[in-house]
């Protein structure tokens, strides 16, 4: 503006122009500022005023200067990203990324991009050298004022200029505008980082830090896969920001500007490979045992079920993501090629291809027995399963050969065990009952010291009304063993009664002795009967015994009187026997089923008083058992209409809640659920009877809000106040004194 005025221009209309230039102001002290410019010379009049002359020998020495210098436009290009001079407009690009041309590189790690990338800056006089210098002039020079902010309406999407951040001064690139329409989503071009700048913190960048090429940059790591995992992520974060390597590049292509480099730290001896010490990080982390350890709630695959109640669970991982796709790129001629000669070259340290007998599909084995040389059949463990089969040697492939990516991959079955429960074999069947291979479930390592480890599983439950429970297959399972022996007992009590005391008779007999039977169709009237209500005290100082037969939630749990449990197992046995003396005289059609009416049914080889909550297909019916609170399937064939001598004894399964708490968050937490289950499932206690408020479900005649009390220990547990000190539960404002 000044060189266009041989004769000199007053400083008036310098800020004048720029004002109407730029539609901005220049800065208070700009006079001040360019004093120390060499291209000027000012000079004050009498009244005060100043003018501006341009030296044009200094500008023309300068001009000189920059016509000499070694970066001429080819080296001022870097993929089409351009700037403007705040003063002329015009496009003044940056010097194009040049790496050497070597492939050992000193580098500085500058950011981590993901699992398998990082930004790097080269380290040397040419690189971090000239980085260094030109960072500091960059500071004093926006510092103290000397450049020019962006009008916001600009600033261009995709061009490099000046940003501020945290009070310090980077090269960006602006990439797009926030949501927020206060900033831009910005690359820091020397780091590797991405940051949001504020639109006013936009500065145009000078021609004399545009010369130097970016800084950071963009390098794979060699055989290291790019994986979604946060923890992962920090870990590698960890072990390689702000270090210095050596890195060899494995491969370059300078047009693209793509390189896969291997990192090695060459401070300690020996040298350490740092891709190597990654990988090895990568295949400890995502180890399925380990990764189900290191969990506190594991959401699982159930894959096998063993005999003696092991499941094993495969975990969805990014290496059984990958152990998919690579099977599916197996080649069948390979496979062939790639046979297994004989038996005798079988190994159990080896892993194998084998194909499955069911499907006829390969997967991953390995060896379980001894075989003999001349076996034609081997036991064999499908890995990824759990499940053992004999397999035809000529179906067994080298799958060290076909692929030595999947290979190495490790198995993605886990065995685990069910704490502190036994399986027999009635519970085994019972477990397959609860948990249908492939369905998933959640898991909780209680004891990660054993081999298997110890855990409870948890499956969810779709009930009548179509909403979810949680439902503890552990307790489940011991609850059924449990109460088999209990019947066991009972039985066994009776008999030694009855070789003193006359057999019972059979209940609801006709007057000539015989059974009672359905005849013309006609349906009884028990289907109808509603069972009556437990005895439950009105006074709540006097005390309660309850069995805690299931809970969901400490505001949703089943309750049985205890004072009745001895009479329920007579009746049990006494059902049981009735209608294995009459089989079928009571059978129900499926024509005459009713949603909502009472009846008898088969379940775990017992008769069971039930309701038929709903029909699940032709012959498979949905029941709620009325003494033990849960919701079972059963075969329309099982069913029985249920004697009137069987409905005297009040139903024993009683909804309840615990009095005076809500959930510290509003809702329970899975991990409060499990909490309180521990506390309560399976447990006789002490209750206090509040109140009896209505089902919020609609299900149940009413509910009982609780006090329960643990007296089995040396001091006696409230388990309300038990919850409150874990913070789980809060007491509400008008329970703060019970």
């Amino acid at each position: 503006m000044v060189n266009v005025f041989p004769g000199g221009v007053w400083a008036n209309e310098v800020a004048k122009t720029y004002a109407l230039k730029y539609n901005e102001t220049l800065p208070e002290n700009w006079l001040t500022m360019l004093a120390s410019c060499p291209a000027l010379s000012m000079s004050a009049t009498i009244n005060g005023e100043v003018v501006l002359y341009a030296d044009t020998t200094r500008l023309q020495q300068q001009q000189q200067a920059e016509d000499v210098a070694d970066i001429n436009e080819a080296e001022l290009r870097l993929s089409n990203s351009e700037i403007h001079s705040p003063l002329e407009q015009e496009i003044v690009p940056i010097t194009e990324t040049v790496l050497p041309s070597d492939n050992c590189w000193d580098v500085f790690i500058s950011n981590l991009e993901s699992s398998n990338a990082v930004y790097v800056r080269l380290i040397g006089e040419q690189y971090s050298g000239k980085y260094e210098s030109m960072i500091d002039e960059m500071e004093r020079y926006y510092s103290e004022g000397f450049g020019s902010r962006v009008p916001l309406e600009a600033i261009e999407i995709g061009l490099l200029y000046v940003g501020q951040l945290n009070d310090a001064w980077f090269r960006v690139c602006v990439y797009d505008i926030l949501e927020d329409d206060q900033h831009f989503n910005c690359l820091l071009i020397d780091v590797g980082e991405w940051e949001k700048i504020k639109k006013c913190d936009v500065y145009y960048m000078e021609r004399q830090f545009c010369r130097l090429q970016r800084q950071a940059v963009l390098c794979s790591l060699a055989e290291i896969d790019k994986l979604e995992d946060d923890v992962l992520y920090n870990e590698i974060h960890e072990l390689l920001f702000g270090k210095v390597f050596v890195a060899t590049v494995d491969s370059r292509d300078d047009d693209s500007n793509e390189y896969s480099v291997t990192l090695h730290d060459t401070s300690v001896d020996p040298n350490v490979n740092i891709n190597k010490k990654i990988r090895n990080l990568i295949d400890s982390m995502h180890q399925p045992l380990n990764l189900l350890k290191s969990s506190v709630i594991k959401e699982v695959y159930v894959s096998h079920i063993k005999e003696n109640g092991n499941l094993f669970v495969q975990l969805q991982t990014p290496h059984f993501d990958e152990l998919t796709k690579l099977c599916q790129q197996l080649d069948e001629q390979h496979i062939v090629t790639h046979r297994v000669p004989s038996a005798a070259l079988l190994t159990k340290d080896k892993r194998y291809l084998a194909k499955f007998s069911a499907d006829g599909e390969y997967y991953r084995t390995a060896l379980t027995g001894e075989p003999a040389p001349h076996d034609n059949e081997v036991e064999m463990m499908f890995i990824d399963f759990g499940n053992v089969e004999k397999v035809n040697v000529a179906d067994i492939s080298k799958l060290e050969v076909l692929s030595p990516a999947l290979y190495k991959i490790h198995p993605q079955a886990v065995e685990v065990k069910l704490h502190e429960v036994t399986v027999d074999q009635t519970g085994y069947k019972k477990l397959k009952e609860l948990i249908p291979v492939s369905e998933m479930v959640l898991v909780r390592v209680l004891d990660d010291a054993c081999a298997p480890p110890e855990v409870e599983v948890f499956r969810r439950h779709v009930q009548a009304d179509g909403t979810n429970q949680l439902v503890s297959v552990n307790s489940t399972i011991a609850f059924e063993q449990s109460l088999a022996k209990t019947n066991q007992l009972r039985r066994s009590i009776r008999r030694k009664g009855e070789v003193t005391s006359a057999a019972p008779q059979a209940p609801s007999l006709s007057p000539n002795g015989s059974p009672p039977r359905i005849t013309n169709n006609k349906i009884p009237e028990t289907v109808h009967h509603k069972l009556v209500a437990p005895h439950i005290p009105d006074n709540s100082s006097e005390f309660f015994d309850v069995y805690i037969l299931l809970a969901v939630n400490p505001t949703n749990f089943m309750i049985q009187p205890l004072t009745t449990v001895r009479k329920l197992g007579e009746l049990t046995c006494e059902m049981t026997r009735f209608y294995q003396q009459h089989a079928g005289q009571f059978a129900v059609r499926s024509d005459d089923l009713i949603v909502g009416g009472l009846y008898a049914a088969l379940s775990d080889g017992e008769f069971l008083r039930v309701t038929l909550a709903s029909k699940v297909d032709s012959t498979m019916l949905s029941v709620y058992v009325c003494d033990s609170g849960d919701y079972r399937i059963v075969d329309v064939d099982d069913l029985r209409y249920l004697d009137a001598s069987f409905t005297k004894l009040p139903y024993q399964a009683v909804k309840a809640t615990l009095f005076g708490i809500r959930a510290v968050d509003g809702d329970w937490s899975t991990e409060s659920c499990f909490f309180f289950q521990r506390l309560v499932v399976e447990k006789d206690l002490v209750s206090v009877v509040k109140e009896r408020i209505p089902d919020p479900q609609g299900k149940h005649p009413f509910m009982l809000s609780l006090i329960l009390i643990d007296t089995s220990g040396v001091e006696d547990i409230n388990i309300r106040h038990e919850l409150v000190k874990n913070n789980i539960a809060v007491l509400t404002v008008n329970t703060q004194s019970t």
